[in-house]
């Protein structure tokens, strides 16, 4: 990571949640993180959501 310039891991990872890969985010992104700067957001994202409980609604297809 580029030290002295911080990013919120929610602009990390929402363009992995639209179906992006890590590389595409620091490529067209950020091009100031790495891959493993991603990776440690994506491990970040997944310790806070243990810890919340966020409720999906979720309708049929038919």
């Amino acid at each position: 990571m580029h030290w002295g310039h911080r990013i919120w891991v929610s602009l990390v990872l929402d363009p992995i949640a639209e179906v992006l890969t890590p590389r595409h985010v620091t490529e067209e992104h950020y091009r100031q993180i790495i891959t493993n700067d991603v990776r440690a957001c994506l491990v970040y994202g997944s310790a806070m959501s243990q810890e919340r409980y966020v409720p999906v609604l979720i309708k049929a297809v038919a």
